[in-house]
């Protein structure tokens, strides 16, 4: 019996140092900003928010940046709401796209 409780503890600090060597995902968050891919993870969800985009991208295990444009008139009918996910940036637009939000993600 003593023997069983020393294996599973082992097991649990195995599994807990595996958890922490992957790290924990999260994103940054710029206003009026705007990222490219050269990979693109479809299809792409559409939300009412930026944030609910970001937690999607961040949940998501081959998503490193997003984009979300806003339900504006601004943006063409077919992207508001639009979040794109996609994997290795290209290209980052920062503070000079209205009406998107867009951010990175990266591992802490």
């Amino acid at each position: 019996m003593f023997r069983a409780g020393i294996f599973f503890a082992a097991a649990l600090c195995a599994a807990a140092g595996a958890a922490a060597a992957q790290g924990v995902r999260s994103s940054s968050f710029h206003p009026n900003s705007s990222m490219t891919f050269h990979q693109y993870l479809e299809p792409f969800p559409t939300f009412d928010d930026a944030g609910a985009c970001r937690d999607a991208c961040v949940s998501h295990p081959r998503c490193s940046g997003w984009t979300w444009y806003e339900n504006i008139a601004a943006n063409d009918a077919r992207l508001r709401r639009l979040c794109i996910m996609g994997a290795g940036l290209k290209v980052q637009r920062i503070g000079d796209a209205p009406g998107r939000h867009a951010g990175l993600v990266t591992m802490r």
